[in-house]
Formats: structure tokens, C-alpha cells, sequence
């Protein structure tokens, strides 16, 4: 299990795995969408693209996905999940108008 700072728990469905829950995280003021793929701190990063910054841990393994301008990249409103074999889906929605 994985309480975020904001309160929200995330329960890890295989608890004796070594890995956390992937988590997606918006920002809406800065426009970017976050992949967190662990909990360990980023101390590196490295711009692979205009706007696609890859984040790294003291041993240089992965540890997240930063992705600025999200919304003129993809249409962030809607998420679809195909053939990921997960066994526990936890969702926070924050509900804003749609434009137009």
C-alpha cells in the first residue's frame, strides 16, 4: 500500500513484488503529465525531445517520464487501457468543464 502526499492510497495488488504502482499525475497549470514508474527520487534528467523529459534515480535506472505540453499531444481527457494485466485499478478524478 501507497499513501501519495495528497492522501490518496494506492493498495499495490502484489504485494510481494518489488514494484510500485505505475501512476499517472497531470498538472493542469504547467500543461505536463507525469509517469511515475517508482517512488525512488529523481536526481537526473535528460531531454530525449522537445518536451519529453526522462527522469533518473542515483543508480540511473528510470524512475519517471515527464511529458510538458500534454494536452496539444494527446487527448488528455480520456484514458484507455488495452491489455495491461493489472488486478486492481484505483482512479481520482477531478472533474473541469469542458471547453467550447
Amino acid at each position: 500500500m501507497v499513501t501519495l502526499p495528497d492522501g490518496v492510497t494506492l493498495h499495490n495488488a502484489f504485494p510481494d513484488r518489488r514494484f510500485k504502482p505505475l501512476r499517472l499525475a497531470y498538472d493542469p497549470e504547467t500543461d505536463s503529465l507525469y509517469i511515475h514508474l517508482s517512488e525512488r527520487a529523481s536526481v537526473d534528467s535528460n531531454e530525449i525531445a522537445d518536451g519529453v523529459v526522462l527522469d533518473f534515480d542515483t543508480a540511473g535506472v528510470l524512475v519517471g517520464i515527464d511529458l510538458q505540453h500534454a494536452s496539444k499531444r494527446a487527448d488528455i481527457e480520456r484514458l484507455v487501457v488495452s491489455r495491461v494485466p493489472f488486478h486492481e485499478m484505483v482512479a481520482r478524478l477531478t472533474l473541469q468543464p469542458r471547453l467550447g
